[in-house]
């Protein structure tokens, strides 16, 4: 095979698993400005100081916030959730992750209608908070049975709460992946399937997760379909890129 053909247009991702390590860089606090977009970045030269947007990285309500500067809120609140790991106590645990899910879910209700309006600017920021969610409240959902306090409920309360927010975003990825393989329209620039950033699989793969260790019988017909439909998209997007489709 030559060298050259077998290395171009490749990306490698490595997964952390010693959290504990630190990192070569460290994520910004709440207060850092977000950075500028990059039709923000052409007019510099012609645009008053005043008028260059100056928002902080933690205001996820903040109007006008591009594709980028979603991105960087969007991976500030997944490492986050993993910083939240490290809290001992689980009370003060649960009620962290209990606020950043808030925040997600307020994220993604202001970040899924800006992609809708502006085709594959937000993907990634989407992509992110989902992948936050999956990983919230898998840890919740892992941790062994004990006596907890936080907002004066068992830990079988989380649990519920944790398996139907697992439901809800698992149902987001499953639409996702309907629309990537849905034919594109004749005035589409970009096909949905390249506006899916790199996360996309890890996603398609947590939704799969959910779904074969869900227990709701009665949802069974809905549930084989989610499924094809998951493995279909991942195929397609494996496909697109020219790299191994060894989802399972």
């Amino acid at each position: 095979m030559n060298a050259k053909n077998s290395t171009a247009g490749r990306a490698f991702l490595n997964e952390v698993m010693a959290f504990d390590q630190p990192l070569v860089t460290i994520f910004p606090r709440g207060h850092t400005q977000l950075p500028l977009e990059s039709e923000v970045l052409d007019q510099l030269d012609v645009l008053s100081p005043q008028s260059v947007p100056t928002i902080p990285v933690s205001c996820l309500t903040a109007p006008k916030v591009g594709g980028f500067g979603r991105t960087a809120q969007a991976t500030c609140l997944l490492d986050q959730v993993f910083k939240s790991f490290e809290t001992v106590d689980i009370d003060s645990r649960l009620l962290q992750l209990d606020g950043l899910d808030t925040s997600i879910q307020t994220f993604l209700s202001l970040v899924i209608p800006q992609g809708h309006a502006r085709r594959g600017n937000f993907c990634a920021a989407v992509h992110l908070a989902i992948r936050a969610l999956f990983t919230l409240h898998w840890h919740i959902l892992r941790q062994p049975p004990q006596v907890v306090r936080a907002k004066f409920k068992p830990l079988e309360g989380w649990y519920r709460n944790s398996q139907e927010a697992l439901e809800t975003v698992t149902k987001i990825v499953i639409d996702i992946a309907e629309s990537l393989l849905a034919p594109a329209t004749a005035n589409t620039v970009t096909f949905t399937v390249d506006a899916m950033p790199l996360v996309y699989p890890y996603n398609a793969r947590a939704a799969l997760k959910h779904i074969n260790t869900s227990t709701r019988v009665e949802d069974a017909d809905w549930l084989r379909n989610a499924d094809g439909v998951l493995k279909k998209s991942l195929d397609r997007y494996f496909e697109r890129w020219g790299v191994s489709n060894s989802w399972t």
